[in-house]
């Protein structure tokens, strides 16, 4: 591609003088001068997002299991208490444990 000469570089300014003219210059210099710095800022901002990502490790989080269910141990029982029957006392507090009354419907 070819570039820009001097003499390219005038006959543009001198257009761009008769279109804009001589007053709107400076505006229009330092509206593009903004813009252009604008750009620049968020390009590095986004340059260093991409570098703090990279950089960055995943945290790492710790797994969280289900929960295991308890191993319930049984105690076995021996031959003599196996071989016992149970005693009347056992008995008579099941027997005697109040039940529930259901109250009365109007």
């Amino acid at each position: 591609m070819p570039t820009l000469g001097p003499m390219e570089l005038a006959i543009i300014l001198v257009i761009v003088v008769l279109i804009f003219g001589a007053g709107k210059l400076p505006e229009l210099g330092s509206s593009l001068g903004k813009t252009f710095k604008d750009f620049k800022n968020a390009t590095k901002e986004v340059d260093e997002l991409k570098q703090s990502i990279s950089l960055e490790p995943a945290p790492s989080r710790p797994v969280k299991r289900a929960a295991q269910p308890a191993s319930v141990v049984s105690p076995t029982p021996s031959t003599s208490e196996a071989d016992k029957p149970a005693s009347s006392a056992a008995q008579a507090s099941t027997a005697s444990a109040p039940s529930p009354e259901k109250p009365e419907q109007s």
